[in-house]
C-alpha cells in the first residue's frame, strides 16, 4: 500500500470525469483546486466530479493570497536589454509595486523565467531594463526577492473565493503566503464569519515565515513547503536545507507537511521524468513528507495520469527500501506509542482507529509494519485523512472485522487492534 498521499492540481488537462477517474484510480488521494485560475463554474463541476468519483478523495482549496500579479493585457514577448514600463501606460500590474521598489532592485516574473531590474520609479508606475528576456501573460506572478510587501493576508477576492469554497464543501484551505501565526487567525475568524470551520495548510513562501516556521507549525493544520516562490524569495539553494527542516518540525509536532512544486516538472511535455526528478520525489519520502504535490503536471501537461502513476511508482518503491524508516522510539503521544507496542507485540497486520488524531499520532512513527485504518461513517471525516502519511480511511459499515474482509486487508489467519472505542478496551483480534 502507497503511504505518502498525493496531490492532485486540477485543470484543463484533468477537467474530464474519465480522466479524473484514471488519476484517482492511479493513486491521487487529493485533488487541488488553485484559485489564481478558473472560474467558479469550473471549480464547481470539479468538486462535483470529484465527489461522484470518490467520496474519500479529499478537496483542497488553494487561495491566491498577497502574491502580486501582473494586470490583463495581450500576451507580450520582451526582449533582453530593451526598458519596459510596469504600471499607468505599460504593462498593467494588480499591484502598486512601485511603493515598494527602488532603482536597482530586482523585478522576477513568472516564477523566476523573466528577470528584470528597476531603473526609475514614479508615482503611478516603474520603468525596467529586461536582464532576462521571454513572453508575458496576464496574471502572471510577480516576486520582489528580499523586499517586504506590506499587504493584507487575505485580499477581497480570498474572502469571495473562501466563502465560495466553504460552501461547496472543500475538505481544506491552503493559504498562500503565510507569515506569522496570527495570519492563520486571521483565516479562522474568516471561517467562522461564513458558518464553517475546515483545516488550514499553511504555505510556506517567504523569509517571515521560515523565521517564525514554529509558531505557524503550532497554530495550523498542516504545511505545505511552496518551493516554487520559496525559493525566489530566499536564496534557492537554501530551499533543499529550508524543506528538510520543515518537515523534520511537522513530523515531530503530528502535524502533516506537502512537499510542493516542480516535483515532475518535465512531464508537463514528456512521458518520461528526469532522473533529478525521481530522485526529488524519493528523497521528499526519505524526508517522511506526507503528501507530495503535482501542480501544472496535472493541471495543464500532456500527461496528468502518467505522472500520476509516475509519483505513485517512485513513492511504492521508494517506501519499500529502509532509508525512509525512523527509529521506533521518538517523542509522540503515549497512548500510540502503547498502541504500537501492544500491535508489534501481538504481531496484528493492522489497528483500527475511530479518532483521526489518534491515527495522526500513529502515523507519526512511520511504521510499515501494521496497517493503520482509519474508519469513520462520515465522508467528510474520511476526507481528512487524505493528506495524511499512512492513514487509511474507511467506511465504518459492520463488524471491524467485516469490513477488514470485505476490503481484502486481512488474511484468514491474521489478526488486528481494535481500538475503536477507548486503549483500555481495545483489543487483539483474529480472523479465524
Amino acid at each position: 500500500m502507497k503511504r505518502t498521499k498525493i496531490i492532485a492540481t486540477i485543470g484543463p488537462a484533468s477537467y474530464d470525469k474519465d480522466t479524473l477517474k484514471q488519476m484517482i484510480k492511479s493513486g491521487m488521494n487529493a485533488g487541488r483546486l488553485n484559485f489564481s485560475h478558473g472560474t467558479y463554474a469550473s471549480h464547481a463541476a470539479m468538486i462535483k466530479n470529484i465527489r461522484l468519483l470518490s467520496p474519500a478523495v479529499g478537496i483542497m482549496q488553494d487561495l491566491s493570497g498577497p502574491k502580486l500579479r501582473l494586470g490583463e493585457f495581450p500576451e507580450k514577448t520582451i526582449v533582453e536589454n530593451s526598458l519596459v514600463i510596469l504600471g499607468q501606460h505599460g504593462i498593467p500590474v494588480a499591484q502598486p509595486i512601485w511603493q515598494w521598489i527602488k532603482p536597482g532592485q530586482t523585478i522576477l516574473i513568472d516564477d523566476g523565467l523573466v528577470e528584470l531590474v528597476a531603473t526609475k520609479v514614479h508615482e503611478d508606475s516603474l520603468e525596467a531594463k529586461v536582464i532576462f528576456a521571454g513572453t508575458i501573460k496576464s496574471h502572471k506572478g510577480i516576486s520582489l526577492p528580499g523586499i517586504n510587501v506590506s499587504l493584507p493576508t487575505l485580499s477581497k477576492k480570498d474572502l469571495t473565493d473562501l466563502e465560495f469554497g466553504l460552501k461547496m464543501g472543500v475538505d481544506f484551505v491552503a493559504q498562500s503566503f503565510v507569515r506569522a501565526a496570527s495570519d492563520i487567525q486571521a483565516m479562522r475568524r474568516a471561517m467562522k464569519k461564513f458558518g464553517r470551520l475546515v483545516p488550514v495548510i499553511a504555505k510556506i513562501e517567504t523569509p517571515q515565515a521560515l523565521k517564525n516556521i514554529d509558531a505557524i507549525i503550532k497554530i495550523s493544520d498542516a504545511i505545505m513547503v511552496a518551493r516554487g516562490d520559496l525559493a525566489l524569495n530566499i536564496a534557492q539553494e537554501l530551499v533543499p536545507i529550508a524543506q528538510k527542516n520543515i518537515v523534520h518540525k511537522c513530523l515531530q509536532a503530528g502535524k502533516p507537511v506537502i512537499v510542493a512544486t516542480q516535483m515532475l516538472d518535465s512531464m508537463i511535455r514528456n512521458p518520461r521524468p528526469t532522473r533529478a526528478e525521481i530522485s526529488d520525489v524519493a528523497n521528499a519520502v526519505i524526508d517522511h513528507a506526507d503528501a507530495l504535490m503535482l501542480s501544472g503536471e496535472s493541471a495543464f501537461g500532456k500527461y496528468p495520469v502518467k505522472a500520476v502513476e509516475t509519483m505513485a511508482q517512485i513513492i511504492n518503491e521508494t517506501e519499500e527500501s529502509p532509508w525512509d524508516d525512523l527509529p521506533y522510539l521518538q517523542k509522540n503521544t503515549v497512548l500510540a506509542n502503547s498502541l504500537l507496542h501492544v500491535s508489534r507485540h501481538a504481531h496484528a497486520q493492522a489497528i483500527v482507529v475511530s479518532d483521526l488524531r489518534l491515527a495522526c499520532d500513529l502515523a507519526r512513527f512511520r511504521s510499515e509494519q501494521e496497517l493503520i485504518v482509519f474508519v469513520s461513517k462520515k465522508d467528510a471525516e474520511l476526507r481528512q485523512a487524505s493528506l495524511t502519511w499512512g492513514i487509511l480511511p474507511l467506511a465504518w459499515q459492520g463488524t471491524i472485522a467485516s469490513l477488514l474482509k470485505r476490503e481484502g486487508l486481512i488474511g484468514s489467519r491474521d489478526r488486528f487492534l481494535d481500538a475503536t472505542k477507548t486503549l483500555s478496551s481495545a483489543v487483539i483480534q483474529s480472523m479465524h
